[in-house]
């Protein structure tokens, strides 16, 4: 099975990051797009087929990633998200 990504980080080097990970992960998954915001991660996962989104806890707009998951999640509950963060803040934990 191949598997459709989506990288949702307002960093561009931690996109690329990632990019190049699910790039050589041996055809198993597929980069199905990268977003800068969790509002664009919404949208992108409403028009798109996307298995796993790689999501940012905290993004420069207005929405975080456990927010914007969550709405993912009402509309498309077999995609998965992966929370990602470097923010040592704990309580990010919890809310996940």
């Amino acid at each position: 099975m191949n598997y459709q990504v989506l990288i949702a980080d307002d960093y561009r080097m931690i996109r690329q990051m990632f990019e190049e990970i699910i790039k050589g992960a041996g055809g198993r998954y597929s980069l199905a797009g990268t977003v800068d915001n969790a509002e664009e991660a919404i949208t992108f996962c409403r028009f798109h087929s996307v298995d796993l989104v790689v999501m940012d806890v905290v993004m420069g707009s207005g929405m975080d990633g456990i927010d914007a998951a969550s709405e993912i999640k009402k509309f498309s509950p077999h995609t998965k998200v992966l929370i990602v963060t470097s923010m040592p803040e704990s309580s990010f934990i919890r809310r996940a």
